[in-house]
């Protein structure tokens, strides 16, 4: 069944600094804050996608000694990274198992002071993208119209976010952030939609904006929806 309309939060955009900054500089408190949020108002669709990220550069200001020891310590446990240059740094990732997510988070705690890159990038972190769907706060079930089939798998004109398909994108470090791309499948006048963003709210370790957010309709034709910006659900009467 194709739904009619559903509401987005992009939180937040690249151009608005690309994701919410977590208030702390523990990443074992951010992760347990991430986790948090997923326990009381999500149900995951699939395995999260998990990856150890480690950046070179003396250029930058990572010692060359350092990557060293964490560039063998990695490979030895996942095998050969993956690498990118970001301009004058190298960077290398290694997919790894959900379950090693809190070890390697354990161990990047253990590290103390990271070396800090000159343009702000993590010289290390642990992330994980979670595909998930919104849950009823009493009921702990899943919202209906919670995947892009009801939405005529549209894409926005974003980054290519599906309508239905939530994503929760997290790197966790010393400074830690959130990315959320959120569907509230409601009208604009349901009670429920206010319900039910007001129930994320009390579970994230930061505030939500009051841009960012869409309501989106399906056209007449039946073939494509419309996005226009609204104010939070928590902003309205």
């Amino acid at each position: 069944m194709v739904a009619k309309s559903v509401v987005t939060y992009d939180g937040l955009p690249v151009k608005s600094g690309g994701a919410h900054h977590l208030r702390t500089r523990n990443p074992e408190t951010a992760l347990a804050q991430i986790q948090t949020f997923l326990s009381k108002c999500a149900a995951q669709s699939s395995a999260p996608r998990c990856t150890v990220n480690l950046l070179s550069g003396e250029t930058v200001g990572i010692p060359k000694e350092w990557t060293e020891i964490l560039l063998y310590r990695f490979t030895d446990a996942y095998g050969s990274a993956k690498e990118k240059t970001l301009g004058e740094t190298l960077e290398y990732c290694w997919t790894i198992p959900e379950a090693d997510i809190a070890r390697q988070v354990e161990f990047l705690n253990s590290l103390g002071t990271l070396p800090a890159h000159k343009y702000g990038m993590h010289s290390i972190c642990v992330t994980a993208q979670y595909v998930i769907q919104l849950v009823d706060r009493d009921s702990g079930i899943r919202w209906p119209h919670q995947d892009p089939s009801s939405y005529l798998n549209f894409q926005t004109s974003g980054y290519g976010e599906e309508l239905g398909k939530s994503v929760v994108y997290a790197r966790i470090s010393d400074h830690s952030t959130m990315s959320l791309f959120l569907n509230f499948p409601f009208e604009m006048r349901d009670p429920e939609l206010r319900k039910a963003v007001n129930h994320v709210q009390n579970h994230l370790p930061f505030s939500l904006s009051k841009s960012h957010w869409k309501f989106w309709t399906l056209t007449k034709a039946g073939n494509k929806y419309l996005g226009r910006k609204i104010v939070s659900p928590l902003a309205s009467d």
